[in-house]
């Protein structure tokens, strides 16, 4: 995500070089609005990976089928503009599931060959301190920190196929939840006062857990528009 960190430079030497940018047009406005994008779970596939190389150490043998670590993902937004620098923002995000299947074949069960498949559902909700950088009346670059409440549920399935009694299901369910930090940058332009348009790149530290599948980054890339009112 080298884009991420460019902005952040951007932003920071530009704040204490231009505070004075546009404020004349400025007043105080509450805002909300929508996003989608796109996000990725770091370690995801790889922690599945080496499970999965454990098991082939073993007496078993295993074979990953497939594994999805990341999608799309969508977000509502509401905040508070109240200085032409700071803003304080609140958010709710559903994150596209994560998902792998692996197929396994113990000697020691009957029947031998089953598959495993484990679905890692995601919830977020943000509270963040939003720092701008005006750069025209209608465009400015921003900064956000602040912590994302997560919830986790982790759903397995284990399905062994018997010659006699055909497919047999096994269905487990797991959740998990914490507070991580959470920060990101962007830039937004706004249309005659009202309407804006915003890039918006973010990172989440330390997301998951042993329960829902072990810790996991979460990095996000979404467009949004949002109005104010």
């Amino acid at each position: 995500m080298e884009g991420r960190n460019l902005l952040y430079v951007v932003f920071f030497s530009g704040f204490a070089a231009a505070p004075g940018i546009a404020q004349a047009d400025f007043y105080s406005h509450n805002y909300f609005g929508a996003s989608f994008g796109d996000a990725t779970q770091d370690e995801f596939c790889g922690r599945v990976e080496q499970n999965v190389a454990e098991i082939d150490a073993t007496t078993a043998s295993a074979s990953l089928r497939s594994c999805e670590d990341g999608g799309n993902l969508w977000k509502v937004f509401v905040g508070r503009h109240w200085h032409p620098n700071l803003a304080v923002e609140a958010s709710y995000t559903r994150l596209a599931d994560a998902t792998h299947i692996t197929d396994i074949n113990e000697p020691a069960f009957v029947p031998p060959d089953f598959t495993r498949d484990s679905e890692v559902e995601t919830h977020m909700v943000g509270a963040y301190l939003v720092g701008h950088l005006p750069l025209h009346e209608s465009f400015s670059l921003y900064a956000r920190a602040g912590a994302s409440l997560w919830q986790q549920t982790r759903e397995i399935n284990f399905v062994f196929i018997d010659p006699l009694f055909g497919a047999i299901r096994y269905r487990s369910n797991e959740a998990s939840d914490g507070v991580s930090a959470a920060y990101a940058a962007g830039m937004q332009y706004t249309w005659q006062r009202s309407i804006t348009v915003r890039a918006d790149l973010e990172k989440i530290d330390g997301i998951g857990s042993d329960e829902s599948g072990g810790e996991t980054s979460l990095e996000t890339v979404t467009l949004g528009l949002s109005m104010r009112f």
